[in-house]
């Protein structure tokens, strides 16, 4: 039996100049790589149109008022299964490759893809591959490309900010950027910023229109310690909220510590001699208190010791 897995970056969710490329790896059933003969398509899906937020209740069996009838009174609402993209009908092969896992190291074929070959959208990408008893092997992966400049999800999303990273490290002097955007129209943000030492932090208000708001801050010293950022607006009777959290490392206060050992090998019977050079954040120099020790580890082969600095009061 044969394994096929596609491995994908960032989760299937890039923008559409960064996909570049990607692997599929085979195996046996015991996890070892084998040699196979990959071949791969990529076909667009017809995503939803229309803004749907997710069904809160069990999707009906039996389906009484008509679709058109039940968008009109519910044009938000999941009638069948419009957000499981399994369902979700193919379009027209665009691009396809064929590649072994027997010339490469870890049993991996990697497929490149021509720059601009896979346009905005849902994409579904298939790898067969034909195991030693003939039986045929499948794997399929999702991606959604969506536009980097504007942000825009390939499928209308109440809250364009849940699939973005939510954490960031940025250093005093350098800039942190927070983006939220939503397909829904006249969507009403609140805003919450907490710094360091700050109970309630500071609110903003902007307001969303099919778009996207990018706001961006210069890091200062006293933010040391992380920012942290909570939007949260209601739209269709429903709550969405994202947090993202600015961390700021205390890169100031950590110390770099070298020791240096010399013994005077021409002069019989001299001691060893000991130095130690201690320099802090950007390898400038600092002020430091240091408590050293001396442990002999040899003694363990008599006693175990539990190593561990003594404390100070």
């Amino acid at each position: 039996m044969l394994d096929l897995s596609i491995a994908l970056p960032d989760n299937g969710r890039l923008t559409t100049d960064s996909l570049h490329g990607f692997t599929v790896q085979a195996n046996n059933l015991s996890g070892e790589p084998v040699s196979s003969t990959v071949h791969v398509v990529a076909y667009p899906l017809q995503s939803p149109t229309r803004l749907i937020r997710e069904r809160l209740w069990t999707a009906p069996d039996i389906f009484v008022i008509p679709e058109s009838t039940f968008l009109d009174s519910f044009p938000h609402d999941e009638y069948r299964d419009e957000l499981t993209r399994e369902k979700w009908a193919r379009g027209t092969m665009v691009w396809e490759a064929t590649d072994s896992t027997g010339g490469n190291a870890g049993g991996q074929a990697a497929f490149h893809i021509p720059a601009g070959r896979l346009a905005a959208g849902w994409w579904v990408i298939e790898a067969t591959a034909t195991d030693a008893g003939g039986r045929v092997v499948k794997d399929l992966q999702y991606v959604e490309l969506y536009n980097g400049g504007t942000g825009r999800p390939a499928t209308p999303e109440y809250n364009w900010a849940g699939a973005s990273p939510t954490t960031t490290v940025a250093e005093p002097g350098g800039k942190a950027r927070v983006e939220a955007g939503s397909s829904a129209a006249d969507v009403y943000v609140i805003r919450q910023i907490k710094r360091p030492g700050e109970h309630f932090g500071s609110f903003d208000y902007f307001t969303l229109n099919n778009s996207k708001n990018a706001a961006e801050w210069t890091i200062t010293e006293a933010d040391r310690g992380g920012i942290g950022i909570a939007d949260a607006f209601v739209k269709d009777n429903r709550l969405y909220s994202h947090e993202s959290v600015v961390q700021v490392p205390w890169t100031n206060k950590e110390l770099q510590i070298h020791y240096t050992t010399f013994r005077d090998k021409t002069e019989p019977g001299s001691e060893e001699k000991w130095g130690m050079t201690i320099s802090g954040y950007k390898s400038g120099q600092v002020s430091a208190s240091v408590l050293t020790a001396m442990y002999d580890a040899s003694l363990d082969r008599f006693k175990p010791h539990s190593w561990a600095a003594p404390y100070l009061f």
